[in-house]
């Protein structure tokens, strides 16, 4: 895309503050009982053209592409930027999910996701190239050219996503363990009320 030779399709990203230990165990609850379609962000990749997304979904790791601004192209459809939870079509490809619009799936913004198991950054990277490459998903074609700095800060973030994620999941294991013998007397499941937002497909 010619967008990419412009100064603004430089690629800001940041990491999104994650909340405290019994927060996110409300906020998981909250994601696998009430909002089969949710996801924790963990991580943000962004131009002025378009975004990434990485987090976590239960034990998958997960990457929302977006496009959010034309770029001397015609006016396109809102459904490049947001997915409408209730006309996902899901495409099984290697090893992983590929979400989009059932009514635009060509044109859609595009979910990613992969069970993280014992996967590494490498080939999950390998996976989703591989996606872009096979399947018909202009968003996905247009927001992971073949870049070397792009391809390099997509890595990154994917490794720095599943990292976090496998943290998580040892610090769930074993906290609550540790609250049991510090707290024999309160209810491991009593959590404190928590009025943040999940993120969601939408």
């Amino acid at each position: 895309m010619e967008f990419w030779k412009t100064s603004a399709s430089s690629l800001r990203e940041k990491a999104i503050p994650q909340s405290s230990e019994k927060q996110a165990s409300q906020k998981n609850r909250k994601i696998l009982q009430n909002k089969k379609d949710s996801f924790q962000a963990i991580r943000q990749l962004e131009n002025a053209y378009g975004k990434y997304v990485f987090g976590a979904n239960d034990n998958r790791c997960v990457i929302k592409v977006s496009r959010k601004s034309e770029y001397q192209e015609n006016t396109f459809d809102q459904s490049r930027e947001a997915l409408n939870e209730n006309r996902l079509f899901e495409k099984k490809t290697s090893g992983a999910r590929l979400f989009s619009d059932s009514h635009k799936k060509e044109e859609s913004a595009v979910i990613y996701e992969e069970t993280v198991g014992n996967i590494s950054a490498e080939r999950m990277f390998k996976n989703l190239k591989s996606a872009v490459q096979k399947e018909n998903r202009q968003t996905l074609k247009e927001m992971m050219p073949e870049k070397a700095e792009v391809e390099k800060k997509v890595f990154q973030n994917i490794k720095a996503s599943i990292e976090a994620l496998k943290e998580e999941k040892n610090t769930s294991e074993t906290v609550p363990f540790l609250r049991r013998i510090m707290n024999p007397f309160v209810p491991e499941d009593v959590v404190p009320e928590d009025d943040d937002q999940d993120n969601t497909y939408s």
